[in-house]
C-alpha cells in the first residue's frame, strides 16, 4: 500500500513540473511550451514591473507566484542556470550539490533583474513569432 501512495505522489509531482532529460555533457534549457504560460500581455506587464525604479526582487517574486505556469517556468530556468553553474569548476565550490530552487522569489533572486528581463523578453518574442 505504501508503494501505491508513493506512486501517486510521484505522478502528481510529474504533472506539476515537467522533468527534463539531460543527454550528453550539455544541459538543455526547459522548453516554454511545456508550461501553461499566461498571455503575452501579462508577461509584458510583469516585464514592465522590472523596469520600475521601485522594483524589488521580493515584490516581483510575489507577483510571479500569482502566475503558476510562468513561475514554474522561471523556477525551471533558474535550476537550469544553477546546474550549468555547478558544472563549471569555478562555481562548483560556491553552490551546494543538493540545492534546488523551489520558490518563485528564490528563482527571481537567483536570476536577478537582468536574468528575469532576459527570460521574460524571450517569452514575448517567441510568442509574437508563433502568432
Amino acid at each position: 500500500m505504501a508503494t501505491t501512495n508513493r506512486r501517486e505522489i510521484d505522478e502528481d509531482d510529474a504533472k506539476a513540473t515537467p522533468k527534463f532529460r539531460v543527454d550528453g555533457s550539455q544541459l538543455k534549457p526547459p522548453p516554454p511550451h511545456a508550461f501553461d504560460l499566461p498571455k503575452t500581455v501579462e508577461i509584458r506587464r510583469l516585464a514592465l514591473c522590472l523596469d520600475s525604479d521601485e522594483a524589488s526582487i521580493s515584490d516581483f517574486g510575489e507577483r510571479l507566484a500569482s502566475h503558476q505556469g510562468l513561475s514554474r517556468y522561471v523556477i525551471a530556468v533558474a535550476n537550469h542556470t544553477a546546474a550549468l553553474s555547478k558544472s563549471t569548476a569555478r562555481a562548483a565550490s560556491a553552490i551546494r550539490e543538493d540545492s534546488v530552487i523551489r520558490e518563485p522569489t528564490h528563482a527571481a533572486a537567483f536570476l536577478g533583474l537582468r536574468g528575469l528581463r532576459r527570460v521574460l523578453n524571450s517569452l514575448t518574442v517567441e510568442s509574437s513569432v508563433d502568432a
